[in-house]
Parts: C-alpha cells; sequence; structure tokens
C-alpha cells in the first residue's frame, strides 16, 4: 500500500476561484491537505485513514526514509522494496494514484454541478466557501466508488505479474482518461472563466496534487 497527499480544494488553475484564491493571506484553500492510503493486489481498496490487515498477509511496504525497519505484527509478514524503485514498480506509482486523483476531480466538479442546479441563488463564490473537509470526504467516497477492483489489481503488472488478470478497460490509463474527459464537459456546463475552456487545464490540479509542500508551506 502507499499513502499520498490530496490538495482537497484545488481547482483547474485558470479558474477564478483559484486565481481569487491566490490573493488571500496564504493561499490556504489551495494548500489544504490531506492524507489518503490505496489498496492492495486483489483489489481490495483500503478505506481511506483505516487500516484493515487481516492475518496471513503479505504486506509490501516502499523503502522510505520514514518508515520504521523493525515493524512486526502477528499474521502479517513485511518486505520493503529496494530502494529507489518506487517509480519503476511500486504498485501504487502504477497509475492508481493518478487515476484516483482524476476520479476525485471529475466528482467535485459533478458535486459543484448539482449544488448550481440546486441552488436558486447559486455562485461558485459562496459554494466555495461552504465546501468543507465533510465535502472532500463524500467525494472522495464517490471517487472509491468509481475505482474498479480490476484497476487495482493492473496496477502490480510490474512487480507481481501472476498475480494480474488482464481486464479490457479497467486499466488505470482507461480509468484517468474516461475520467478527465468527463472533467472536462462537467466544467463547460459549469461555464465562466477558467472552465470553458480547461480541457488542457484539468490535468493540472491532478498533478498537483504529487507537488511537495515547501517549509513555508
Amino acid at each position: 500500500m502507499d499513502e499520498n497527499g490530496l490538495f482537497w480544494k484545488r481547482m483547474p488553475s485558470r479558474t477564478y476561484l483559484m486565481k481569487d484564491g491566490a490573493k488571500g493571506p496564504g493561499c490556504q484553500a489551495q494548500k489544504d491537505r490531506i492524507t489518503l492510503m490505496y489498496g492492495n493486489a486483489d483489489g481490495h481498496m483500503l478505506k481511506p485513514g483505516l487500516i484493515c490487515l487481516e492475518f496471513k498477509v503479505l504486506l509490501i511496504m516502499n523503502n522510505a526514509g520514514g518508515h520504521p525497519t523493525d515493524l512486526s505484527h502477528d499474521g502479517v509478514q513485511i518486505e520493503f522494496l529496494p530502494a529507489n524503485t518506487t517509480s519503476l514498480m511500486q504498485p501504487m506509482d502504477q497509475g492508481m494514484i493518478r487515476a484516483f486523483k482524476a476520479l476525485y476531480t471529475c466528482n467535485a466538479l459533478q458535486h459543484l454541478v448539482n449544488a448550481m442546479d440546486a441552488m436558486e441563488d447559486f455562485t461558485l463564490k459562496e459554494y466555495w466557501k461552504t465546501f468543507t473537509i465533510a465535502s472532500c470526504l463524500s467525494i472522495i467516497q464517490s471517487a472509491l466508488q468509481d475505482m474498479k477492483k480490476e484497476t487495482l489489481n493492473a496496477c502490480c503488472k510490474k512487480l507481481w505479474p501472476e498475480a494480474v488478470h488482464d481486464y479490457k478497460g479497467f486499466s488505470p490509463e482507461e480509468i484517468h482518461n474516461g475520467a478527465v474527459n468527463k472533467a472536462v464537459k462537467l466544467a463547460k456546463l459549469l461555464g465562466g472563466e477558467g472552465f470553458t475552456d480547461c480541457t488542457e487545464g484539468v490535468n493540472a490540479p491532478i498533478d498537483a496534487h504529487s507537488d511537495p509542500l515547501t517549509d513555508d508551506e
């Protein structure tokens, strides 16, 4: 498994929500961040923030400097991947995290479109003020429901090819591309500055989730 930061209040960078937020003290709305964990080789998605390990399991971890090496638990065998191999074969880095974040962005835009349809005096700025961590958790749940177990399984192809079934239509790339295409259509429904022309910019909040925080941030 792997953990990863999610900047849960990011929107495409050219939208006025992001531009306006950048003017505020500390740009806090753009940097609010939570940490998620992702699932395993048989396609079981771990609940965010909750590690549930059945006994007699093999836990494969990356060789990050912050991970303790003296971990032990009854029924759990822990093995560390070789150093400097994360981008080459670590399952969660083989498209799973990027696919999930595309689904999160897509579901966040769908949530926004639904609010626009439901509210008579809808404004983006007022909506954004009410977008809380509770909203974020709801959207995470929707994104997880859209993530198929076949996609999780496919991410282990380089590390454990014998365990992977070659399902068509469920690869991380296909899930990611489908979510991005839907996100672009939703953005056009919203209209306005930064949304109508976000064909290229929709990947910005997806990629930005992986940006390291600076000391000042």
